[in-house]
């Protein structure tokens, strides 16, 4: 298992995570504040438009982080990146907390979309090269985890100051605690120990298998060499890695490289077709059309989300029993299940005004909530964070998560307007690409449960390292050599460094 010190590590870098979660969800108990509405002017005419255009403005910049992150990311570093993104969280909240009118309000949103685009592409990404390859997708699926405990703290922090009087207070406070996780994890980020993968791309060989030992020694197991097989299997994939194109156009021009996008860009779009965030963002709006008050609307939204984190833990220890593929497409369908009766609930109370189809109504969210986080979020991230190899991980993390972005932006943007003039009938235009993307993922994408990052490779015809199991033998070449020097060096290198750190173990 795992050291408690990867244990820590992850948890920490996890407060990312949480950041991004509670100034995702925050939006929804602002929106049913009545003083919010009535200090920015909210009215039936416009109601619906300005709460469209504070989501996409928040959907516009995390999908501009996305791409912003790469730049950092590949020159100084994943936790460097992981800096940048808190202090945007920073800015935009203080901004968003701040605002004197709605365009003040609207800019601190992009600014703090933005951030949250850095935190989204790293934390899982550093997450995934900093673990061991069989706990892989439940030490990456805390992001998950974290990122719903976000959600949650939003949504009861946002309940219990719906009875505060002071009517500034009761929404800006709320705002301007999004910067608070932030704070703390760029105060202490770069005391993080630095990803073995970046530190072999720029060559401190020596740095990363310190880092190796010191995440993945297990003391339950002292004769065990993991770390040191990992650190050289990373070495060898390097050496081959380095002679392959990373440049943006190769993303696209390169067929697997190009797989792999298209995989990862539509994994994360379809987990938005869902409807998961429609439902957080607009949960108190909804409530509302089915007859509740204000102060059921956000009580009930917050017992809704409370589910998620319990969901995401599940899905976390899943993901390595039952594989990334499965629990994907299968909870996709689920979701897609729940939308149809959901529609057909909504459409019966609208017709009828029946206690029983609101009722109904609610319940199905509630199912929906549950296959959503057992299934999508944690498995999502852990996805799209191990398909892609280290050389171009940044850009490859970047293009799928930006698909979130985008979804976010088509269908959470639209669904005040879509809710205004089409009703129930909105959930339709959800419930297609879903099922879509359930058939999809179920027949077309690579399992890549159990394997080591430089392993997965294999899955998408590219040259990898010798197998984990392998790599310390003597002798032990790639599975497609290429005759480079460096790799047969680096073993020789390996086996003296094993010897060593052996007699100090």
């Amino acid at each position: 298992m795992a050291n408690y010190l990867t244990l820590s590590v992850i948890l920490f870098a996890c407060i990312g995570s949480w950041t991004w979660g509670y100034v995702a969800g925050i939006i929804a108990s602002t929106l049913g504040q009545p003083s919010f509405s009535s200090y920015m002017g909210f009215n039936e005419s416009n109601t619906s438009t300005l709460q469209g255009l504070a989501n996409a403005l928040f959907s516009v910049g995390g999908f501009v982080g996305c791409y912003a992150s790469v730049f950092v990311n590949e020159r100084k570093g994943r936790l460097a990146g992981i800096f940048v993104g808190c202090v945007l969280d920073i800015i935009g909240s203080a901004l968003s907390a701040g605002a004197v009118q709605i365009a003040m309000f609207i800019v601190g949103r992009f600014v703090v979309g933005l951030g949250v685009g850095f935190l989204l592409v790293l934390v899982p990404l550093y997450e995934s090269e900093i673990t061991p390859h069989n706990k892989r997708g439940l030490l990456v699926g805390l992001h998950g985890v974290m990122l719903c405990v976000g959600y949650v703290s939003s949504n009861w922090i946002g309940y219990g100051f719906f009875f505060v009087e002071n009517t500034n207070i009761n929404w800006r406070l709320p705002l301007a605690i999004g910067g608070v996780p932030a704070c703390l994890l760029a105060a202490c980020v770069f005391r993080l120990p630095q990803s073995p993968r970046y530190l072999v791309q720029t060559g401190d060989n020596e740095g990363a298998l310190d880092v190796c030992r010191r995440l993945h020694y297990d003391p339950a197991h002292p004769e065990s060499d993991l770390y040191l097989r990992e650190h050289a299997q990373i070495v060898q994939q390097h050496a081959i890695d380095q002679h392959s194109p990373a440049s943006w156009a190769s993303m696209f021009r390169i067929a697997h490289y190009r797989k792999r996008a298209i995989i990862g860009h539509t994994t994360m779009f379809f987990v938005q077709c869902s409807g998961n965030l429609v439902i957080t963002n607009y949960a108190p709006i909804l409530y509302g059309k089915l007859g509740y008050d204000a102060n059921k609307q956000l009580l009930m939204a917050g017992a809704w989300i409370t589910m998620c984190p319990f969901g995401n833990l599940l899905n976390a220890f899943l993901l390595d029993k039952v594989g990334r593929r499965l629990l994907l497409s299968g909870g996709l369908m689920g979701c897609t299940l729940c939308l149809v009766a959901e529609a057909v609930s909504v459409a019966r109370f609208q017709q009828t005004g029946s206690q029983a189809a609101s009722l109904a109504a609610v319940a199905f969210l509630f199912v929906h909530m549950f296959f959503f986080c057992t299934t999508q979020d944690a498995s999502s991230y852990v996805y799209v964070s191990e398909i892609f190899p280290t050389h171009i991980r940044p850009k490859g993390v970047a293009i799928s998560v930006s698909g979130l972005f985008l979804s976010t932006l088509i269908f959470v943007s639209a669904a005040p307007q879509g809710f205004q003039n089409i009703g129930w009938k909105y959930y339709f235009v959800l419930m297609f690409p879903a099922f879509v993307g359930s058939l999809t993922e179920f027949f077309f994408w690579p399992e890549t449960r159990g394997l080591p990052l430089e392993e997965i490779a294999a899955k998408f015809g590219d040259d990898t390292a010798a197998p984990l199991e392998d790599v310390m033998k003597h002798g032990a070449k790639p599975t497609e050599p290429r005759g480079d020097d460096s790799i047969a060096a680096s073993n020789v290198d390996l086996e003296k460094a094993r010897h060593e750190l052996v007699e100090q173990v």
